[in-house]
């Protein structure tokens, strides 16, 4: 959302200033913009609401930085640094300090608590307490289990849709949460032979890249990824059983019943969008929502209308 923003910013608003990112969400953005220029244009008649272009053209003015990297702001901004620190979550997720002279704010836009296969938490508790503080309090609210539980719950929910032949369609963003998510999916059917006998698909139109692109970022993800690729040099993105698919049609090929893993995460648009007819018709099929969907979505609406139903129920 915030990629989207920027490039619509430049593109329509006259916006003109300097950006700044770390190295994986600037070019992971770039990847998640061109997939959901495609799967926008597909479906609407007015197209998207910025082209590949224009895209290009926002994304190239962001300065990609290290994390701790501090960069001197200049201008109207002078006087002022910027520095990244880990935010945990998503792969380059970034919490930002802006300090000056003895004060200092620190930004939140999104963080993790949690420790996950992919990548530490975000390490809130090391950092000097600021001026002020600026966060994003959907992390706050939320009261997430345990990882280990959490993983466990989403495994026997996959496995019982599976057996009864039904496909389960999750929708997913295209480049970040996404990656966890992947690295889940892959254990799971890496230590169950009775999974094996399912397909797993990760389908946008930037599957490929995306694996790619997150396969060389390895100094950015968790001690554990970087430990397990220094002894075995195994990297966690050389899936086995995740098969990737950037077509609708390369998809449909693999047998069922499958977990395909589509773009956009709230289904209103993309391949998630386009699968969701034949899911919600199908009678041993499953939609599985990991995150909750933007408000106003066809995803969102779905959710509200199955709580209605299960508290009508209960009466």
């Amino acid at each position: 959302a915030h990629a989207g923003g920027l490039a619509y910013a430049f593109a329509r608003l006259g916006l003109s200033c300097p950006v700044y990112a770390t190295l994986p969400v600037s070019r992971l953005s770039k990847l998640a913009l061109y997939d959901a220029h495609e799967g926008v244009a597909e479906q609407s008649a007015a197209g998207a609401p910025f082209t590949l272009d224009e895209i290009d053209a926002a994304l190239s003015r962001v300065s990609e930085l290290k994390y701790s990297q501090t960069v001197l702001l200049s201008g109207r901004a002078a006087g002022l640094s910027l520095t990244p620190l880990p935010a945990g979550g998503s792969l380059g997720g970034a919490m930002w300090r802006v300090s000056k002279a003895l004060e200092e704010v620190l930004f939140l836009p999104r963080f993790s608590h949690q420790k996950e296969r992919l990548l530490a938490a975000a390490a809130l508790e090391e950092l000097p307490r600021p001026t002020l503080l600026l966060a994003d309090i959907g992390a706050a609210r939320a009261n997430p289990l345990p990882r280990k539980a959490r993983e466990a719950r989403l495994g026997e929910l996959l496995a019982h849709h599976l057996a009864r032949g039904g496909d389960v369609l999750v929708p997913v963003d295209t480049c970040f949460r996404v990656l966890e998510l992947c690295l889940v999916l892959e254990a799971m059917w890496a230590a169950d032979r009775k999974m094996q006998r399912y397909g797993l698909v990760l389908l946008s139109h930037v599957a490929s890249a995306t694996v790619h692109l997150a396969a060389s970022q390895l100094e950015w993800m968790g001690a554990q990824v970087t430990a397990a690729f220094d002894a075995k040099r195994t990297n966690p993105f050389a899936f086995r059983h995740v098969q990737v698919a950037t077509s609708l049609e390369q998809a449909l090929d693999r047998p069922s019943p499958k977990v395909v893993l589509a773009s956009a995460a709230d289904a209103s648009h993309g391949f998630a969008a386009r699968l969701l007819p034949a899911v919600c018709a199908a009678p041993n099929a499953l939609l599985l929502f990991t995150a909750p969907p933007r408000p106003g979505t066809i995803g969102a609406s779905l959710l509200a209308s199955r709580r209605v139903r299960a508290s009508a129920a209960a009466r």
